[in-house]
């Protein structure tokens, strides 16, 4: 699907509080691809557990529309400085 002139957002949140806004970036589209990503700086403060995440689109008419409610499993990293 073509989401050229498309938002796309993504949010990870702990029960109802915002851990996160997802970066975005389009990297096909007229072939629908696209990929979320956050920073290393922004994971490390993260806490471990289950949190709750969907994507958010809005399309070229401006009709709103999202994923079903996904859940993102956070773990501890055990190897680190």
């Amino acid at each position: 699907m073509d989401i050229s002139d498309w938002s796309i957002r993504a949010q990870i949140r702990q029960n109802d509080t915002l851990i996160a806004t997802l970066t975005t970036t389009v990297t096909n589209s007229s072939g629908g691809v696209f990929s979320l990503s956050a920073t290393k700086t922004a994971t490390d403060s993260w806490a471990a557990g289950n949190h709750s995440c969907d994507i958010e689109f809005t399309d070229n008419t401006n009709d709103v529309f999202s994923t079903e409610t996904f859940v993102v499993t956070i773990i501890e990293d055990i190897s680190h400085d």
